[in-house]
C-alpha cells in the first residue's frame, strides 16, 4: 500500500485514511449548518427579532470559525495522533451541542433574563448568546485545519487538496441547512433535529478514533523537511501587495456577510417563516460557495497574475450584489405569478429556492 503522507508531512498516515477524512469533512459540514439553523431559531426567541438573531449568529459563527481555525492549526501540530485529536474535537462539539438547548431554554424561561437589571435586557441576552456560541463555533473552526493537515499528501497539491476539502465541507453545510430547515425540524422538532446533529458528530468522533488505532501516529515534534526539488519558491507577489490583498480579503468577507443579512431580511418579508427564509438563503449561498471553491481548484493552476484574478472576482461580486438589489424589488411579482401554479409543498420550496 503506497503511503499517502510521507515523513513529517502531516503525519505518517497511509492512503486508506485519506478517503475517510473527506467523508468526515462532508458530514462535519452537515452537522455544523444543522446547528446554525437550530441556533437561529433559539436566538429569535431569546432576542425577539429575527434580524438581530441572524446578525448575532452570523457574527458569532464567523468569528468562532476564524478563532478556531487559528487555534486548531497550532494545536494539531503538537498532537502525536492527529486522527485521535480530531475525534476529540468532534466529541467535544457533540457533547456541548447536546447541552446547549438546555441553556437556551433556561434563558428563555428564567426571570433573571426577562427583567431589567444593571444592564439593558437586550445587552444581557446578546452577551449570553455570544458567550454560549463561542465554544462550539471555535470547535467547528478547528476541524477544518485539522482535516487539511490529515488530507495533505505533498507540497505540490496543497491548493487542490484544500479546494476539495472546502468543496465537500460547504456542500455538506448546504445539505445540513436544507435538512434542518425544510425536513427534520418539521418531522422531529427542534430537539429531535439537534439530537440528530449530535449523533452525526458522535459517529464521526467514534469512526475517527477507531481509524486512529489503525494509523501510525506522527512522532511528536516532527517537522516537515523538504527535499531540494520540493523547496517552495519565493512568492511571486511582493510582500506589500500580499498585505493589501489580505486586507481586501477581510473586507470581502465583511461584504459577503452583510449581503447575507440583507438578503435574509428581504426574503423574510416574502417567505412565510424566518427559518425557511434563512435556510433557503443558506442553501443557495453555500451551494454557490461550493461551486466557486470547485472552480478555484482549476483557476489556481492559472499561471497569470492571481491578484488580477482576485480583483475580477470582487468586481463581479459587487456587480451581482447591485443587480440583486434591483431584482429584489420584483420578488413580489414573481411570487404573485408563480405561487398560484403550485399544488404541493415541494413545488413551493422549489420556487422559494428559485427566488433566493
Amino acid at each position: 500500500m503506497s503511503p499517502g503522507i510521507q515523513g513529517g508531512k502531516a503525519g505518517a498516515f497511509t492512503r486508506f485514511t485519506i478517503t475517510p477524512v473527506y467523508i468526515f469533512c462532508f458530514f462535519s459540514g452537515i452537522s455544523a449548518l444543522m446547528y446554525e439553523v437550530l441556533w437561529s431559531r433559539y436566538l429569535t426567541l431569546i432576542l425577539g427579532s429575527s434580524t438581530y438573531a441572524v446578525s448575532i449568529i452570523l457574527t458569532t459563527f464567523m468569528a468562532g470559525l476564524a478563532a478556531g481555525s487559528i487555534w486548531g492549526g497550532r494545536w494539531i501540530d503538537r498532537r502525536k495522533n492527529m486522527l485521535a485529536a480530531y475525534a476529540a474535537i468532534e466529541l467535544a462539539l457533540g457533547l456541548y451541542a447536546l447541552v446547549l438547548p438546555i441553556l437556551f431554554t433556561y434563558v428563555i424561561n428564567t426571570p433573571l433574563f426577562t427583567s431589567q437589571g444593571s444592564f439593558p435586557l437586550p445587552f444581557q441576552r446578546v452577551v449570553f448568546c455570544v458567550t454560549a456560541l463561542a465554544v462550539p463555533t471555535c470547535l467547528m473552526g478547528a476541524t477544518f485545519p485539522v482535516m487539511a493537515k490529515l488530507a495533505m499528501t505533498g507540497i505540490d497539491n496543497i491548493g487542490g487538496t484544500i479546494s476539495k476539502l472546502y468543496f465537500l465541507n460547504v456542500l455538506g453545510a448546504a445539505a445540513g441547512a436544507y435538512l434542518a430547515g425544510f425536513i427534520l425540524i418539521e418531522m422531529q422538532g427542534v430537539a429531535g433535529t439537534n439530537n440528530t446533529a449530535v449523533i452525526v458528530n458522535l459517529v464521526i468522533a467514534g469512526s475517527a478514533y477507531l481509524l486512529s488505532k489503525r494509523s501510525k501516529p506522527r512522532v511528536a515534534g516532527t517537522q516537515t523537511k523538504l527535499s531540494d526539488h520540493e523547496t517552495i519558491a519565493s512568492p511571486r507577489t511582493p510582500a506589500p501587495l500580499q498585505l493589501i490583498l489580505l486586507t481586501m480579503l477581510f473586507f470581502s468577507g465583511l461584504a459577503a456577510m452583510a449581503y447575507q443579512v440583507f438578503w435574509t431580511r428581504i426574503l423574510i418579508t416574502y417567505f412565510s417563516s424566518t427559518i425557511y427564509a434563512f435556510s433557503s438563503l443558506l442553501v443557495v449561498f453555500l451551494l454557490a460557495i461550493a461551486l466557486g471553491s470547485l472552480a478555484s481548484a482549476r483557476l489556481i493552476r492559472w499561471r497569470g497574475n492571481h491578484a488580477v484574478l482576485f480583483a475580477i472576482t470582487q468586481i463581479l461580486m459587487g456587480s451581482c450584489a447591485v443587480l440583486s438589489v434591483f431584482i429584489s424589488g420584483h420578488i413580489h411579482t414573481l411570487i404573485y405569478r408563480l405561487y398560484p401554479l403550485t399544488d404541493t409543498w415541494a413545488q413551493i420550496t422549489f420556487i422559494n429556492f428559485f427566488i433566493a
